[in-house]
């Protein structure tokens, strides 16, 4: 999210909730890019979704859609805070996916650890080679001697 750098705290405050809940609702996509949206929507006073607009847009149609999606999806809000004479709020949103995959990580819903690749499929019926090699206990070692 953009912080503004004259808003109240209580705006401030605000704007963290309202991406809280959007990042929570966002479907992750499968990629690696480094993807950015900004968008702007405007909520009522009753935290009713009026309208978004992309302001700028990732050139990923599949990303800025979720982003969009996320956004619906998170509707209503919570109640904006009371600005004199307002009867809408703008939220200016920065949907970069590196900082959102690392706050998923952070709570705990995406892994930390990579992907492990899948052990390698071992060939059936093949004669094993002979190494020259015996694995002994060493229990066993005072027997060869």
């Amino acid at each position: 999210f953009i912080h503004l750098p004259n808003t109240s705290p209580e705006v401030q405050e605000y704007t963290v909730k309202v991406a809280q809940k959007i990042i929570n609702n966002f479907e992750m996509p499968n990629s690696d890019e480094n993807l950015t949206t900004v968008i702007s929507f405007k909520i009522d006073t009753k935290g009713n979704l009026i309208k978004h607009e992309i302001i700028q847009s990732s050139n990923n149609e599949d990303y800025d859609n979720r982003v969009i999606s996320a956004i619906k999806k998170s509707s209503p809000y919570p109640t904006p805070p009371l600005v004199k004479n307002a009867v809408e709020f703008e939220v200016l949103l920065n949907m970069d996916l590196s900082i959102i995959k690392l706050i998923k990580m952070l709570s705990g819903e995406l892994d930390f650890a990579p992907a492990l690749p899948a052990p390698l499929a071992q060939p059936e019926n093949l004669p094993q080679k002979p190494t020259g090699m015996k694995f002994v206990n060493p229990e066993d070692l005072e027997e060869l001697n």
